[in-house]
């Protein structure tokens, strides 16, 4: 019996799909393919075009099953001649797709973030999402200005029950560098 790790590398050297991804969608679950495609076509509509994005599709195992799961950060999207079109100065979109054994995928997780990273040396891989404010612990007030929330890296938990990423308690964050 193949082990994860060996799952996963099989998986990366038989569709050519790494921990990113450039512009060739092969092997990639379907959902992920038409996520990819609707933005290269958002790039087209305001007249400018998809670039190789080698960020933009990170595969890991999250869940610890051994099968690949996709991590979609709009944030490293190439599109030349719209560069801020899917992130500013707000951050940027990012969704998990959590693989299954078919071949295919289901988004289990979606929000604004200010980036991800995997730390692979956790099992399963752990994600961390770059995101501020309440979501640090801090205490927000109404007048309080953005530039003074505070940012932090906080990781996300695969809940098998509800078949969804959540967010890790606070007591799990690690400092936004």
């Amino acid at each position: 019996m193949l082990n994860r790790a060996c799952v996963v590398v099989s998986f990366v050297l038989l569709t050519g799909v790494g921990s990113a991804w450039g512009r060739s969608p092969q092997g990639l679950p379907a959902v992920v393919r038409a996520k990819v495609a609707e933005m290269d076509k958002t790039c087209r509509q305001v007249g400018a075009k998809p670039e190789p994005s080698p960020h933009l599709v990170i595969v890991a195992d999250l869940t610890g099953d051994g099968v690949p799961d996709f991590v979609i950060d709009e944030g490293a999207y190439q599109c030349r001649g719209a560069a801020s079109l899917f992130s500013g100065s707000a951050g940027s979109q990012m969704s998990v797709y959590v693989g299954t054994r078919d071949g295919q995928a289901f988004k289990a997780f979606s929000r604004d973030d200010f980036g991800v990273k995997i730390d692979r040396s956790a099992n399963p891989a752990r994600l961390y999402v770059g995101v501020g404010g309440r979501l640090c612990g801090q205490q927000v007030t109404p007048d309080m200005s953005l530039a003074d929330y505070t940012t932090c890296w906080r990781p996300l938990v695969w809940d098998a029950k509800h078949r969804n990423m959540a967010f890790a308690p606070i007591s799990m964050i690690k400092p936004y560098h």
